[in-house]
């Protein structure tokens, strides 16, 4: 899947147009019953702006200088359930302004369903309050507070899943 990314972002002006490339090429030879979810920004840091499009994906937070937290969910389904017309018409492309300080923040799935030895999950909500009280940390100190947080919420458990966290902040 990222080497088919590669081969067709180049060039592309257009999130939704890109992973739409992705799951034509992708779904005529991924096996049935298995996807791949992906979320897909086109920054632009002279415009301050950013194109994002999701297939299946967990939601882009973005946690803003006011405090709040804005979820970014465009909608679309995981690349490789279909090779085409429904995936079309599932894909949509959002055009989000970023403020000095924002913080972006990408995960997969496998960070709010962090379950303890209670199976108690990590869950979206607490995720979201932990990105609004520690906004203000670098990128690198605020995914070392989240990778501990999430430690400590897990305890003894075994790790079920994995956990990829990407994050960038305005300056």
């Amino acid at each position: 899947t990222r080497a088919i990314l590669r081969f067709v972002a180049p060039g592309s002006n257009s999130a939704a147009e890109t992973l739409s490339r992705v799951n034509a090429i992708l779904s005529v030879d991924i096996p049935k019953g298995t996807f791949v979810t992906a979320y897909y920004v086109i920054l632009d840091p002279l415009g301050s702006t950013m194109l994002c499009s999701s297939a299946g994906h967990t939601p882009l937070l973005i946690a803003r200088a006011d405090g709040s937290v804005e979820i970014l969910n465009p909608g679309g389904i995981a690349l490789g359930f279909d090779r085409g017309a429904i995936f079309e018409r599932s894909i949509r492309e959002e055009r989000v302004k970023l403020s000095r300080v924002d913080l972006v923040l990408l995960y997969t799935d496998g960070v709010v369903e962090c379950t303890n030895t209670a199976d108690e999950e990590y869950s979206d909500r607490r995720l979201r309050e932990f990105l609004r009280r520690n906004r203000d940390l670098s990128s690198h100190d605020f995914v070392g507070a989240l990778m501990t947080d999430l430690d400590r919420h897990r305890g003894a458990a075994d790790q079920r899943d994995d956990i990829t966290i990407v994050t960038f902040k305005v300056v």
